[in-house]
């Protein structure tokens, strides 16, 4: 009896599964006989098509075609088929001199983000200092040659080489889909300047020599270092990094590169307010030549930037290329009180030891020159 009841069972189901499978050909012969095999082929893409769908880093014009919908995607983002994504072979392959600044960004241009948010890529010197073993962020820092970072010394000092990693070609730190990826590096050794001794921070400057060397992309490039008859726009220079982005916030860092704009001034315009303010107890104050102060201005207090971050002037004869004038020191070291000051660690200064290290480690110049 139960020998009948498996065989009786088996039967159904083999029968169950022929149903199907003769139902699956006569649909797809159906389909064959009213639209042609051409048509099958297309509606099996367009189902693949389908299950590829992703969100990509998309403003503006990312996608070639119609995009999907996009409700899921965060501000930046636009959702789109795979198929219809920009080819690298199709974006700006700009490798140029050293110090060029894109203003508008790199494959598209953000058109819903904060005035003070960079661009992707509008700052391709900028690099992000992180510990290895946490990826706390340890500081800004910028790209002088493919191996080589300038920084500061004060981030760096407490220190080893095999403690940190430098990040190159990062804009979002809540993303891995920019455009182009950035590039990790390994730090090699640690070069802080002889004469930096701490507070009060004269000759906070470092250079962070590394293991391998960056491939140089449109988002990876060095910044260009002054030589003393460098003409530059002072009045329009400016700093970049992730750091607080109002005084006294707590929170961390911000997602998005951001950058703020002011004036270069003068010894002795900074120490006439410095004297007055924050060295009020003083009746004469003295800037060390080491120190470049930046400032003075309404509204420059929005961004707090955090320790090693590139402060940069455009030539005033080439407006487009861009000189690194200074060097931030601790996070949120600003004097002042109505219209803050920021002092910075002067590059021009202290130019002549950056060449000479470099030259003992048999670095091309011709990268922060060129």
């Amino acid at each position: 009896m139960n020998a009948s009841i498996k065989l009786i069972a088996l039967g159904l189901i083999s029968f169950c599964i022929n149903t199907t499978l003769c139902q699956n050909m006569a649909n797809d012969l159906l389909i064959k006989k009213i639209f042609g095999d051409a048509t099958t082929k297309e509606i099996k893409d367009r189902s693949a098509e389908l299950q590829t769908k992703i969100c990509e880093k998309c403003v503006l014009n990312l996608c070639n075609g119609p995009s999907g919908n996009g409700d899921a995607c965060r501000y930046v983002y636009e959702c789109c088929y795979i198929r219809d994504v920009v080819s690298d072979a199709s974006r700006p392959q700009r490798i140029s001199s050293c110090g060029q600044r894109n203003p508008n960004g790199l494959v598209y241009k953000n058109t819903e983000v904060h005035h003070e948010d960079a661009e992707f890529a509008e700052f391709p010197w900028m690099v992000l200092i992180r510990h290895c073993t946490n990826d706390h962020i340890i500081g800004g820092g910028s790209l002088i040659a493919p191996n080589v970072v300038l920084t500061s010394a004060l981030s760096v000092r407490d220190k080893t080489a095999q403690m940190l990693y430098v990040r190159a070609g990062e804009w979002d730190l809540e993303s891995t889909l920019e455009p182009y990826v950035h590039q990790n590096a390994f730090v090699k050794e640690i070069v802080c300047h002889e004469e930096f001794k701490g507070i009060p921070l004269c000759n906070d400057i470092a250079l962070l020599v590394l293991k391998s060397s960056y491939t140089l992309t449109p988002n990876v490039q060095p910044i260009c270092l002054p030589e003393v008859n460098t003409v530059l726009d002072r009045d329009h220079c400016i700093s970049s990094g992730w750091g607080q982005f109002k005084l006294g916030q707590i929170n961390g860092y911000q997602p998005i590169l951001k950058k703020v704009e002011f004036p270069i001034l003068s010894h002795a315009a900074c120490e006439a307010q410095l004297g007055g303010n924050f060295f009020y107890m003083y009746n004469y104050f003295q800037l060390h030549p080491s120190f470049i102060c930046a400032g003075g201005v309404p509204g420059n207090d929005k961004f707090i930037r955090e320790s090693g971050s590139p402060l940069v002037c455009p030539d005033r004869n080439n407006p487009e290329r861009y000189y690194q004038v200074g060097i931030a020191p601790l996070p949120g070291l600003n004097v002042g009180t109505e219209n803050l000051l920021y002092l910075d660690s002067s590059v021009l200064y202290s130019r002549d030891w950056i060449i000479m290290k470099l030259k003992e480690r048999r670095v091309d110049l011709q990268y922060f020159t060129a």
